[in-house]
């Protein structure tokens, strides 16, 4: 398979770039720290104009309001949006060479290499000038956003003469928070296109503060509706050069370096920016937190800061390690995938990842169910302190959850909005949006994978029965024992996963979801009355929780109606999805698809085609409901009518497909899902990295192939071998231990890298994990019963 990219041990980098430059490359290389995303724009481009051509930094949870305008608006529709907006830019840097910008007809360019470290998140860039007279200048360029200290973006420019004395300059222009986008820029063919959004029209930020110093700069300014504050404090130092204001285009403040260009002297400018903010309501005092960070900062040289900021990455990067030993372009875009993840992830309990991370304006940089569902879980097994973090984001928007379930009619309970920023729910659509009442069951998911994974019974108490039990309260009101069908549990006129069948009656994935959610926050409730009855109490008396309530609850889940085609033995997405008629495939060319581009959505929905997984995604989610030939048969039909329009869609097809058997196949979809944004698969990378398909790479390896599943506090794995795919080898955390699982051809291999013994199944087997664990893939024999603690 031919790629745009090209790995070299841990060096990513595309270097069959077009002259004109890959559109998604600003997007690939991004760096982050969970709170600062920074976009790999090359440094000099738009260095020196009013505003640069795209927006370059966001911070994690830093946006505007913008109102919701319909020109026919009903009861209960939004009326104002959440839209993440970008902050001030520090990056942007203008190279000269004896005064004039390079290239030039003196300084030809004869080299140039751009690459991300997979394990340290640093994204490094290196020119080659040279002239007529055998001169040569070399430019490196260095940026990381600091893991450790996470309001620090770091900066260097080392320069490098052989053959030629004269001087240097280099420009860093500070760039407004603001850039206009052009009105075309939400179409793509003269079509809008909803995934990117319109971005706002006015600029959102009122400056409370500049200074302007020598050699720094310190601002504070404010959102005029949303009233989030950030402040930020530019530096520059360098040893063997001068720093001296430069006038400046954009009305911002910009330095000029200058230094002597000595064949037996490098030179070297160093910038760091810091960033503070006081999202949410928390009043803290920015200026005061950004100046300590500042000076912080600018204590330590460049290579002090990489180096604590480098350990504390590999520490990551070694418990997220992944391998694939035949292929490793599939390692390497693996690795990068949950590099990303991890650099687009909020750790603080007040943010979370949006679809997009901080990598660029897609979908307004609000967070969707894609957070729960295909990104938490790698951190689950992975980074559980980040896991819980994601799920304290939830937890902080109850009462806006709260407020949106009274909107929609509800007397009791909380819905969690489909898109969001900070708890309002921002989805003008509301039939492909806000219908998705799963999501509720998928937050629920989330907290029962989380509490299996990690035996946090501390969050659960405290944190995750609040939110099980004002969730699990809307799925009486959602849905009605309907005597047409038994008396069964019916939910209607809901969305699943699927975009393209909305308003359903009886959605397999949604009902299937509610029954989970309900029997997992009854058992909870369960073991904490027969535990700690004195907490059940207490809790019970917080919630205003009643047995009626709870016996409720339990009656729904066991008459919960999941549709069933009895003639073909078929689980059904939705109800009705039969009686629709087939979509005309043949004569879909490629230039039509997404659909959604393409065709009104009153077409798609009368037709037999799915988006994404759906019904798949059922059988991935909650495997032990349906039997092998279910699964087998679902895959089969669902594949040949899904377009696969979403990128959500390919990992979890990939997952069921590893499951059933189906290898080749499964392959394609990990292939797919794993080079989404490295190959620029669905031709918009450019607004942003794909955070869910990136993370649903591993979910496609790790609970597909190997066939993880967290129940009960039992760990299981039934790992499969592909001669395509190879030998692979991953680690996960579970309950404190860190555990390294190796798949080959002859067998599986478990190491337990540190905690105590554990018990594991394997391909139902229940197993001793002691120190290592080798059982050949052939013969899978039995393996002695354990008694160890679960």
């Amino acid at each position: 398979m031919t790629h745009l990219f090209s790995i070299d041990g841990d060096r990513l980098t595309l270097p069959a770039s077009p002259s004109s430059g890959y559109a998604h490359e600003p997007s690939v290389f991004s760096t982050g720290n969970g709170f600062i995303g920074v976009r790999g724009v090359r440094e000099e481009e738009g260095a020196l104009q009013r505003t640069r051509p795209r927006d370059v930094v966001y911070l994690n949870g830093v946006f505007e309001h913008q109102p919701i305008r319909y020109h026919e608006g009903a009861y209960g529709f939004p009326q104002q949006s959440e839209v993440r907006i970008p902050v001030l830019d520090c990056t942007a840097m203008h190279f000269r060479i004896d005064g004039e910008a390079v290239p030039n007809a003196v300084w030809a360019q004869s080299a140039e290499e751009r690459w991300l470290d997979l394990a340290t998140g640093v994204l490094s860039r290196r020119m080659a000038f040279t002239n007529q007279n055998g001169g040569n200048v070399t430019v490196e360029t260095e940026r990381f956003v600091s893991i450790d200290r996470p309001n620090l973006v770091a900066m260097r420019c080392r320069v490098e003469s052989v053959g030629h004395s004269g001087s240097f300059t280099v420009v860093n222009a500070v760039h407004s928070p603001f850039r206009q986008r052009p009105p075309g820029e939400a179409y793509a063919k003269d079509i809008y296109d909803p995934r990117i959004g319109p971005g706002l029209s006015d600029n959102p930020w009122q400056m409370i503060r500049e200074e302007a110093g020598d050699d720094t700069c310190r601002f504070l300014y404010r959102t005029k509706s949303s009233r989030v504050g950030v402040a930020t404090i530019h530096g520059l130092r360098s040893e063997n050069g001068r720093i001296s204001q430069f006038p400046s285009v954009s009305g911002l403040p910009a330095y000029m370096y200058e230094g002597p260009l000595d064949p037996d002297d490098p030179l070297s400018f160093e910038a760091r920016t810091v960033y503070a903010t006081d999202r949410g309501d928390i009043s803290e005092d920015i200026g005061s937190l950004a100046e300590a960070a500042f000076q912080d900062a600018m204590a330590a040289d460049h290579d002090e800061l990489a180096s604590s900021h480098e350990t504390a990455m590999r520490l990551f990067t070694a418990e997220a390690a992944i391998r694939i030993s035949g292929d490793p372009d599939l390692t390497g875009a693996l690795r990068f995938n949950l590099l990303q993840a991890f650099m687009a992830t909020g750790r603080d309990g007040r943010s979370s990842i949006g679809a997009k991370g901080q990598t660029g304006e897609g979908y307004e940089g609000h967070v969707f169910w894609d957070a729960e569902i295909f990104v938490l879980p790698h951190f689950t097994f992975s980074q559980p302190d980040i896991a819980r973090s994601m799920l304290m984001y939830r937890y902080s928007m109850l009462d806006s959850a709260r407020a949106i379930a009274r909107t929609m009619g509800h007397r009791t309970g909380a819905l969690y909005p489909w898109r969001t920023i900070t708890g309002p729910e921002c989805s003008s659509y509301f039939p492909a949006g806000s219908a998705q009442y799963h999501i509720n069951a998928d937050i629920a998911y989330a907290v029962q994978q989380y509490v299996e994974a990690s035996g946090d019974l501390e969050f659960l108490h405290s944190h995750g029965l609040e939110m099980l039990v004002e969730t699990a309260r809307l799925w009486p009101q959602a849905g009605f024992f309907n005597p047409r069908k038994g008396g069964a549990f019916c939910i209607n006129r809901v969305t699943g996963p699927d975009e393209y069948s909305a308003l359903v009656d009886n959605n397999l994935y949604t009902n299937i979801m509610a029954r989970n959610h309900l029997a997992y926050t009854l058992r909870c409730l369960d073991d904490l009355r027969a535990e700690q009855p004195g907490i059940y109490n207490e809790i019970k008396k917080a919630f205003s929780l009643t047995d009626a309530e709870t016996d409720g609850w339990r009656e729904i889940a066991a008459r919960m109606f999941l549709p069933h085609d009895a003639a073909s033995g078929l689980y059904l997405q939705a109800e009705h999805i039969l009686d629709r008629e087939p979509w005309d495939f043949a004569r879909t060319t490629a230039e039509h698809y997404p659909l959604l581009l393409h065709h009104h959505p009153l077409t798609i929905y009368r037709h037999q085609v799915c988006k994404q997984a759906d019904a798949v995604m059922a059988m991935v989610l909650c495997p032990d409901s349906f039997s092998l030939p279910e699964k087998q048969a679902a895959l089969a039909f669902y594949d040949a009518i899904t377009t696969h329009d979403s990128t959500l869609s390919a990992g979890s097809f990939g997952v069921l497909a590893a499951r059933c058997g189906a290898h080749d196949r499964a392959r394609e979809f990990l292939e797919t899902t794993a080079y989404t944004d490295l190959d620029d698969l669905y031709g918009n990378s450019s607004h942003g990295l794909h955070m869910a398909a990136l993370a649903n790479s591993w979910n496609a390896l790790v609970f597909g192939f190997a066939g993880l599943q967290a129940s009960g506090g039992e760990l299981r794995f039934s790992p499969e071998h592909d001669e395509q795919l190879g030998d692979y080898a991953f680690s996960i955390r579970f309950r404190s231990r860190q555990i390294h699982v190796s798949v080959t051809r002859e067998s599986v291999r478990y190491d337990l890298a540190s905690g105590d013994p554990i018990s594991l199944t394997h391909h139902g087997s229940v197993c001793r994990l002691e120190d290592t664990l080798l059982i050949p893939s052939a013969s899978r024999p039995d393996c002695p019963p354990s008694k160890a603690a679960r």
